[in-house]
């Protein structure tokens, strides 16, 4: 069984029946035309159209049709319609002033050419006076100008790309400079009454051989012209070292900041302030290399203050330290000042900088109220003396006593006083060594000046105490009752310790 299926495009009259088949031709669809329309009366007609059917259109005013024809009839073809429906522009031949068209006719359509010619003295602006019919009219437009006002040959420029000799009168010359130039100006050029505008000026700003640094060299080959943005890298030798970036740049025909090699070797270090009073540790040689190091040592009695050692760092040391001297605290300076040093009996003092001295006033002598502290620091050799001026003191707190020897006691600590002349004992402390036992008198109140401490008191046999402990200092007295060492405890009297019974 067969089945059929009418195509729109194979039209038939009758049912489909066994026999050949054939394959009707496509219509033809509704012209659309630019600037062009099919004629009112046809404008309802059946779409699409048969072989064989026609059309008639018509071209809007300044508009024909290819035959040249304002209304034309097109038919139905096996290839579409025929003619193909166009309207072309049309162009007219007018009045041509100091001129006139080689013409046959008046009136041209979109395409075609057509020439002109231009009465002595003039000429015609495009080349050989030939222009064209297109859709925005004549192309170039024809037009006669004064040869008085045409220009020569345009200017080639330095730096430039050259340009044709042979121009359009009217038309606009555009200049390029060619790489490593700048254009200054305005790059375009245009003919006026025989005479052309300013033309640019192409600045060369490329950059010669980059500069020389002393003690470095480039790292890559040298060329006589490096081109705008090029960039050139340094390389210092050794012992140098690069300040700044290592390049340089190519910017408008110069080389930016050039770069230097700073030799980072050292001199001989340097010698501390007073050298009789410190130097360095090793043999000094002429040249040192970055990073080496040199260690310095002050002479006795000076201080080093700073750093021991010092560095080698880009061709120049750090800081070098310094030996403070030490101070002298002499005979006569004291004297002038009516004052001694109060802990020493040396008649010369060395102190290092930084150490404190003490110093009290002669026998006679008084502080003076705008003296300085007499306690006084070392500084790099320099003391600051107080003064005392004429004057007697407060009777001391303790007087001092030759020792005395005790049968039974020995002397503890024994001290040199610092308020007498002579080199007397301090109030030693005794300590009792009968029976293995010590006993200290427990000191209370200055003595008045030549009052000694009494013996031990006497205590009354009757009482049956063992031998009181011996133990008692100079210059203090017993303490207003004594420890007795027997078991039962009791204390001495204040009379007894006074010596009654």
């Amino acid at each position: 069984m067969v089945r059929s299926v009418t195509d729109p495009s194979f039209p038939s009259s009758s049912p489909p029946a066994c026999g050949l088949w054939f394959r009707a031709q496509k219509p033809c669809d509704y012209p659309v035309i630019e600037n062009g329309k099919i004629s009112e009366r046809m404008a309802h007609s059946y779409f699409p159209m048969r072989i064989g059917q026609y059309v008639d259109y018509h071209c809007r005013n300044g508009y024909l049709a290819p035959n040249g024809g304002r209304v034309v009839r097109i038919y139905c073809s096996k290839g579409g319609w025929n003619p193909e429906p166009k309207c072309l522009k049309t162009c007219f031949v007018t009045h041509l002033e100091n001129g006139y068209f080689r013409y046959n006719r008046y009136t041209y359509t979109e395409g075609e050419r057509i020439q002109y010619v231009c009465n002595q003295d003039y000429r015609t602006e495009s080349a050989g006076g030939e222009v064209t019919c297109t859709k925005n009219g004549w192309s170039p437009f024809p037009r006669c100008i004064r040869k008085s006002d045409t220009c020569p040959p345009p200017p080639q420029l330095h730096g430039a790309k050259q340009i044709p000799e042979k121009y359009e009168p009217g038309e606009t010359i555009r200049y390029q400079c060619h790489e490593g130039f700048k254009a200054t100006g305005l790059p375009e050029i245009f003919c006026r009454r025989g005479t052309w505008s300013t033309p640019p000026i192409c600045e060369d700003v490329s950059c010669g051989p980059p500069p020389e640094i002393l003690n470095a060299h480039i790292t890559s080959t040298q060329q006589q012209r490096y081109l705008p943005g090029a960039k050139v890298h340094y390389e210092c030798e050794s012992n140098s070292q690069i300040m700044g970036v290592n390049y340089v740049t190519c910017s408008d025909g110069h080389w930016t900041k050039v770069p230097s090699c700073r030799d980072v070797t050292c001199e001989p270090p340097p010698e501390i302030a007073d050298i009789e009073n410190g130097d360095i540790l090793s043999f000094p040689l002429p040249e040192y290399d970055q990073g080496q190091i040199v260690k310095y040592k002050c002479a006795s009695f000076y201080i080093l203050k700073g750093p021991e050692q010092i560095t080698c760092i880009d061709g120049q040391w750090t800081n070098p330290p310094v030996c403070l001297a030490a101070c002298t605290a002499s005979e006569e300076d004291m004297d002038r000042n009516n004052i001694e040093l109060r802990w020493r009996g040396e008649r010369k003092l060395y102190s290092t900088s930084g150490d404190f001295i003490e110093f009290d006033c002669k026998i006679g002598y008084v502080q003076d109220p705008a003296s300085s502290p007499f306690r006084v620091q070392c500084m790099d050799g320099t003391l600051e003396y107080p003064r005392c001026k004429p004057g007697s003191k407060s009777p001391p707190l303790c007087h001092c006593f030759v020792p005395v020897s005790f049968s039974s006691a020995s002397l503890l600590q024994p001290q040199l006083c610092p308020l007498c002349a002579a080199p007397l004992w301090l109030c030693p402390a005794l300590v009792c060594v009968e029976a293995g036992v010590n006993a200290h008198c427990t000191p209370s109140h200055a003595s008045p000046a030549g009052n000694l401490c009494l013996p031990p008191p006497t205590i009354s046999p009757s009482r049956n105490y063992s031998d009181i402990a011996e133990g008692y200092e100079m210059g203090f007295c017993l303490s207003s009752s004594a420890m007795c060492v027997d078991t039962g405890g009791d204390r001495c009297s204040r009379d007894a310790a006074q010596g009654n019974k």
